[in-house]
């Protein structure tokens, strides 16, 4: 007798898994709570945010433009001051190597040693501090005042010297204060100098180029040239990221004193003091962004993100 049947069962084939392709990816986007988004915030955002705040709020309370701002000699001699500091604060970071060469870190302390650093540092002040006034003041007829800027800088170097390495302030917070009265300054002097210009008697365009690139870009430029001779002990090295720099530096400097030199044209007229603040906020904005934008992002990061510091995500910036 027949047993019953079985059913035939077909044997069980693994169903074939199609591998994704790697475009088809999920990409990943970081949350709102990140450390990169909370990075990109403190460091681009909200400095770009805050510097077009405050050169809207420069314009309009007229900090750069009324005379009790713009003509105010205690102001202008504090502004300056923080305008030294500035300088000894950038030589601090720009020129490290050049005031203490890799070779002499590696000896000793000794009293030498740190004569050395200060008559070196001391030199680089003094330097980027004359660079502007050696251009400026001869285009106007005047000597430069060497004399004046000696004994600024050098109380004000040592007084730097001693917030920074004795009282351990934060240079982060430093470069902030220091960036933002130099932007103040500069915003001052972009239409100063524009008007001095005017009513010289040779009031020759190559002129108008020259004051304004040296009052925005001498004393970086200055500080430039020193590392790149520290680097490579050449005076002068002609290549085409050489010229396209300087043709950007002459550019931007007659780009924003044009439109300063307009500003101060239409505030002559009443029917064009609207464009005229426009044009005034393009001033302030501009030395904002300049001397205020990077140093403060730094700050923020310092403050908002300090992981990001610990780790080596961000590195402060000079101009």
């Amino acid at each position: 007798m027949a047993g019953p049947k079985r059913r035939s069962q077909a044997p069980a084939t693994p169903t074939a898994v199609q591998p994704t392709p790697a475009s088809q990816k999920p990409i990943k986007i970081p949350a709102p709570g990140s450390p990169s988004w909370r990075l990109a915030l403190w460091s681009s955002h909200m400095p770009n945010l805050l510097v077009f705040v405050v050169a809207a709020a420069a314009v309009f309370f007229e900090f750069t433009t009324h005379p009790s701002y713009a003509h105010s000699t205690e102001l202008q001699s504090l502004l300056k001051h923080s305008f030294i500091v500035w300088v000894c604060l950038t030589a601090r970071v720009q020129l490290a190597d050049f005031v203490i060469p890799p070779v002499a870190a590696r000896r000793p302390p000794s009293l030498r040693g740190l004569l050395t650093r200060h008559a070196r540092a001391l030199f680089v002040a003094l330097a980027a501090n004359s660079a502007g006034t050696t251009i400026i003041r001869p285009l106007f007829g005047a000597a430069p005042q060497y004399e004046e800027t000696v004994r600024l800088v050098v109380p004000i170097y040592f007084l730097v010297e001693i917030v920074v390495d004795g009282l351990r302030v934060p240079m982060p917070a430093l470069n902030a204060i220091a960036g933002l009265s130099v932007s103040w300054l500069k915003a001052v002097t972009i239409s100063k100098l524009v008007m001095q210009w005017q009513a010289s008697a040779d009031a020759h365009p190559l002129t108008f180029v020259v004051v304004s690139s040296a009052n925005l870009y001498a004393s970086g430029v200055m500080l430039r040239f020193l590392s790149h001779y520290n680097r490579t002990h050449r005076v002068l090295e002609l290549s085409m990221s050489v010229f396209w720099s300087v043709v950007q530096i002459a550019g931007a400097s007659a780009a924003i004193g044009i439109v300063a030199h307009v500003a101060n044209h239409f505030t002559q007229r009443q029917e064009r003091q609207l464009e005229a603040r426009a044009l005034y906020f393009c001033v302030a904005w501009f030395a904002l962004n300049k001397y205020w934008r990077k140093p403060l992002g730094v700050l923020l990061v310092l403050f908002f993100v300090p992981n990001a510091t610990t780790q080596g995500k961000t590195k402060p910036k000079t101009n």
